[in-house]
Formats: C-alpha cells, sequence, structure tokens
C-alpha cells in the first residue's frame, strides 16, 4: 500500500481468500518497497533492504531452513 504497509487476500497467509484482504504482521518499524508472490506464499523487500516472506512453505520456499508455513512476515537471512 501507498505507506508501506501490506494486505493480502490470496490466501498466502495461511488461510483462504479472505474479502476484505488481512494486514500482513511486518517485522517491527519496516515498511515493504516491492513484492513478489508465488501460488501460495510471498515476499517482501522491506525499507532496510532486508527481505521477509510469508505464507505455504511445504517445499521450503520462504527461506528458513524448515517448512512451516508462516502467517506473519519473516526475515531472511540472506548470505
Amino acid at each position: 500500500l501507498d505507506d508501506g504497509s501490506v494486505s493480502c487476500s490470496a490466501g498466502t497467509i495461511g488461510g483462504p481468500r479472505s474479502n476484505p484482504p488481512l494486514a500482513v504482521a511486518l517485522p517491527a518499524g519496516r515498511t515493504a518497497t516491492a513484492i513478489a508472490v508465488g501460488r501460495a506464499h510471498a515476499c517482501a523487500l522491506l525499507d532496510d533492504h532486508s527481505v521477509a516472506c510469508w505464507g505455504d512453505n511445504s517445499a521450503g520456499q520462504l527461506g528458513q531452513g524448515d517448512t512451516q508455513a508462516r502467517t506473519a512476515a519473516t526475515v531472511v537471512l540472506l548470505q
């Protein structure tokens, strides 16, 4: 959104599509500058140049080293 917050209605925050869209919990004090989405997950480039992802993680696509789905945006540790 214009203020850097993120809302999602495509089921990427752990449930069926929602109307109206639900707010995605970004890391404290951060705003999104860009978004990339997959089939059931999404990632945001944050204002501090970090990346946070949420949604389905059945194939480890969130970059956390596990397959646990996440409803809040979780920062990906880039190496």
